[in-house]
C-alpha cells in the first residue's frame, strides 16, 4: 500500500463545516467513500479552501 503524502483536512474541521451546513456526517462519510459526486464535490471544495487558508497563514 502506498503512503498518501497529502495534508488531510483534520476531522474537527471537517465535521465543523458539515455541521455549519447542516450535512448529516455519518451519511457524508458513506457516500464520499462510495464516490458520491455531490460528496465528493463539497470535500473538494472544503479541502481547497482549508488548504489555500493554512497557505497563506504561512
Amino acid at each position: 500500500m502506498l503512503v498518501d503524502d497529502i495534508d488531510e483536512v483534520p476531522q474537527e474541521v471537517l465535521f465543523g463545516i458539515l455541521k455549519f451546513l447542516n450535512i448529516d456526517t455519518n451519511n457524508f462519510m458513506n457516500k464520499l467513500l462510495n464516490h458520491d459526486p455531490y460528496c465528493v464535490s463539497v470535500y473538494t471544495w472544503i479541502y481547497a479552501r482549508y488548504h489555500e487558508n493554512k497557505i497563506s497563514d504561512n
